[in-house]
């Protein structure tokens, strides 16, 4: 519970800003426990809950065996030191790994407090594993908490050629919220 309670001081600064109009083209999307993220009226989502916490996919196109080309994923871990590592530590080492396997790395964020939780971001061009003539382009923030044991994972990605567009989609999407504030139990 008491992770809970943290991720929800997070999220609900988030949810501040996110309280504006939806914008023409966009479509809320109810989260599980009683979050919402906004998305383009045409995109799919698929979500629920995992063995050690959430994974929430919203997708340009339908998702089938192969994946998707253009969307947005969020994903929790709950208990992540029973893994053997501490939060921040797994953070920096998929932060790292992401890294290492890029084209080029546009940016990588300092860390910066956002409420109880440390953030790392990356941004960087990627092969595309659907179309090795177009690369990707990828937007991953990393959330962890070591007292509360928790990361949370978004990654964001979009072919180069269409990456323009995207990043607008992007700019619109990022204001998710997980949890609903008014919901949580003590």
């Amino acid at each position: 519970m008491r992770m809970l309670r943290l991720a929800l001081i997070l999220f609900a600064a988030i949810a501040a800003l996110h309280a504006q109009e939806i914008p023409e083209g966009f479509r809320v999307q109810k989260l599980p426990m009683g979050g919402k993220a906004l998305m383009p009226k045409d995109w799919h989502y698929e979500g629920g809950g995992l063995d050690n916490g959430f994974m929430y996919v919203f997708s340009k196109e339908e998702m089938t065996g192969e994946g998707y080309e253009t969307g947005f994923r969020i994903q929790g871990f709950f208990k992540v030191s029973e893994a053997g590592f501490k939060p921040s530590e797994a953070a920096a080492q998929n932060l790292e790994k992401f890294k290492s396997n890029a084209k080029s790395v546009i940016k990588v964020c300092d860390e910066y407090d956002q409420g109880p939780f440390r953030v790392r971001c990356l941004e960087a061009i990627q092969p595309n594993p659907h179309n090795a003539a177009d690369d990707y382009h990828v937007i991953y923030s990393f959330f962890w908490n070591d007292d509360a044991d928790m990361v949370v994972v978004s990654m964001f990605g979009a072919p180069e050629s269409t990456w323009p567009e995207a990043e607008l989609i992007y700019k619109e999407m990022q204001g998710f919220v997980l949890f609903d504030p008014s919901k949580a139990k003590e």
